[in-house]
């Protein structure tokens, strides 16, 4: 029945070419948009006028119980706009016997849409926003080699990320380029129109439903096992009396910061460029910091050198910048291991940033010396979020298919830097200049000695929360002194600690229920974070001057340290252990605490609220420098 009707369209239309489309009758379908442009088409190309039609069929409206269609006055209106452009059109460069425009608002039978699609030489799908485009898979799979038409696709419809390079693009709100579409699609020759059809259809016969139904169940069980690897909760808030009184007890000190969303409020990165500012209060304070002679800080960030010069001036620390690309060292020398990179990707994947940014309204382009970021604002919504996902299915697809970078996608941005470039690996290189003894990979014995302390404060995207473990890996004693000595007693097994995510010492504490606790599957949060290094940051903090005689987990000092919901419940029953630890000789540890801002799921050990909050605690710290500073001076 469809070959028949296929041979009855042959008679109709002759040798006219078919434009054929095939919507529901919503607004979001860009139905008077397609009108426009094939009127545009006509006005510029007059004598294609009797050398084709278009046909554009619209479902009827749903019937409702009582058998009535039922129609909105939103579709209403539609309906009377279409039936107004339709007569426009065919008034205009209609005649006698031909009308080169066909409108049917009717359900069109199975049998003839799909001898429609066959026979159709050009088939448009340009919705102004939808979702996976049914209509257009049917026209490419529908269609034969030996005269394939061409497939003209919305850059917003969902289809666009898996046909654009089986169609022609265009954006429907731009009528000329939309009449131009059409009239190359007419006109495209028949080896351009096979190589377009070929690669549609071997898309759409590979990834079929069933397919994608495989495909969905892997990605799923892969999604479980890693969540069960690692699920992030919220970390407890940050005890400020807590961190002022480990700050106050080392003799020797890191403290790392972030930029922005840290030191100062996360501003819309479209305005970046506007000089940031760190109050005059918060530049004394890190002045005050970065000036004693026992005390590092090191400020990361993902904006370009020039921009932080500006913003932190000649305050003597360390300076991260463009997300680990480079460094300046306290006496203001940068220093960059990105000078021999191949760059050669950051041509195309700024031309395309360019296009996208060019069909995304507030979006703009950042281009540093080692990378390309592409920012957009939250308030967009979706339009924003869509085009982002259409952008990495262009880069990946493109420039970096082979290239040496990798792509950092961020809350409202999407970048592109090197291989292997981080603030994490920048981070762990400035630590082993500040901490280890010259071509040695360990901090030395002093930075181990349990006389020292190492904050991280940052408000960091999830890929880069590497930063937080690290410097916990950093200044763990197991891994630098303690594997040393195999033959040790007080040497523990790694095996099941490596798993569970807890260092040998907790394992030795924790005895048999600690061993027990490894050899379940990991289901806490943050093993490594939250749970383990709230025990690791009681021990250090015990170890800096509070154990003794004092009672370990609540100090006047310190006050009452809380234990979370994924702490190990290893505390109760083994405050005899901490002692025998001491008097077994093993090394002491660097009091690290980690801190993310905001309240968020993290790797992180503990949370402040804000920029205020982060504010108020460099105060804390600046103030006791400063009585220290005083204390020596009287002395």
């Amino acid at each position: 029945a469809t070959r028949e009707r296929i041979r009855e369209l042959f008679g109709v239309f002759g040798d006219r070419k078919i434009i054929v489309a095939s919507d529901k009758l919503e607004e979001k379908k860009g139905i008077p948009h397609k009108i426009m442009a094939f009127h545009k088409f006509l006005q510029k190309n007059p004598e294609w006028a009797k050398e084709c039609v278009f046909l554009q069929l619209v479902e009827a409206a749903e019937e409702s119980e009582d058998g009535l269609a039922e129609t909105t006055e939103a579709n209403k209106r539609l309906l009377e706009q279409v039936y107004q452009m339709v007569g426009e059109v065919n008034s205009a460069f209609g005649s006698i016997g031909h009308m080169p425009l066909h409108f049917l608002y009717k359900d069109v039978s199975r049998c003839d849409l799909t001898a429609l699609m066959v026979k159709a030489h050009v088939f448009m799908d340009t919705p102004l926003r939808d979702t996976l485009s049914r209509s257009a898979h049917e026209f490419v799979w529908c269609q034969e080699e030996t005269e394939t038409g061409v497939l003209i696709l919305s850059e917003f419809s969902g289809s666009a990320q898996s046909l654009r390079a089986a169609a022609v693009c265009v954006n429907p709100w731009d009528t000329n380029g939309f009449a131009d579409a059409i009239q190359e699609a007419l006109e495209m020759d028949e080896p351009d129109r096979l190589e377009l059809h070929r690669y549609g259809q071997r898309h759409v016969f590979d990834h079929s439903l069933r397919r994608w139904a495989s495909s969905f169940l892997d990605e799923l069980l892969t999604a479980e096992s890693e969540c069960e690897d690692e699920r992030l909760q919220i970390p407890p808030p940050m005890d400020h009396d807590s961190a002022v009184n480990a700050m106050r007890k080392a003799s020797q000190r890191i403290l790392m910061f972030g930029f922005s969303g840290t030191l100062l409020q996360r501003q819309d990165k479209i305005h970046v460029k506007i000089r940031p500012k760190i109050s005059p209060t918060l530049r004394a304070n890190l002045q005050v910091l970065a000036s004693d002679t026992h005390t590092h800080v090191i400020i990361l960030s993902g904006l370009e050198r020039k921009i932080l010069q500006q913003a932190i001036g000649k305050i003597p620390c360390w300076i991260i910048a463009e997300g680990g690309m480079c460094y300046r060292e306290p006496d203001g020398t940068w220093v960059s291991n990105m000078e021999q990179l191949d760059k050669e990707w950051m041509g195309p994947v700024k031309d395309i940033m360019s296009y996208f940014a060019a069909r995304t309204p507030g979006s703009n382009v950042i281009e540093t010396n080692n990378s390309v970021s592409w920012h957009y604002q939250k308030r967009q919504g979706d339009h924003a979020a869509i085009q982002s996902k259409d952008l990495l299915i262009h880069l990946w697809a493109g420039p970096l298919l082979s290239a040496p970078a990798e792509v950092v996608v961020g809350t409202d941005s999407v970048s592109v830097r090197p291989t292997g470039v981080g603030k994490a690996s920048q981070l762990e290189k400035i630590l082993l200049k500040i901490c280890a003894e010259e071509g040695s990979t360990t901090p030395s014995e002093d930075w181990l000695s349990g006389e020292a302390a190492a904050f991280v404060i940052s408000d960091l995207i999830a890929k880069d929360e590497d930063v937080f473990l690290m410097v916990q890996k950093f200044f763990e004693f197991e891994s630098h002194e303690q594997r040393k000595a195999p033959g040790n007693a007080a040497a523990l097994p790694e095996t099941n600690s490596i798993r569970r995510g807890m260092s040998d010492v907790e394992m030795w504490m924790a005895g048999d229920r600690g061993r027990s606790a490894c050899d379940e599957d990991s289901l806490e949060a943050n093993s490594k974070s939250l749970g383990n290094m709230n025990l690791f940051t009681r021990r250090s903090l015990a170890q800096a001057g509070l154990d003794g005689d004092q009672n370990v987990w609540e100090d006047e000092n310190f006050g009452p340290i809380k234990e979370t919901a994924s702490e190990p419940d290893l505390f109760a029953d083994h405050n005899d252990d901490v002692q025998e630890e001491h008097a077994s000789g093993v090394p002491e540890h660097v009091c690290v605490m980690t801190c993310t801002v905001s309240r968020k799921p993290t790797r992180a050990m503990y949370h402040l609220a804000d920029t205020s909050d982060v504010a108020f605690l460099v105060a804390r710290f600046a103030r006791e420098i400063r009585q220290s500073n005083k204390a020596n001076e009287s002395e």
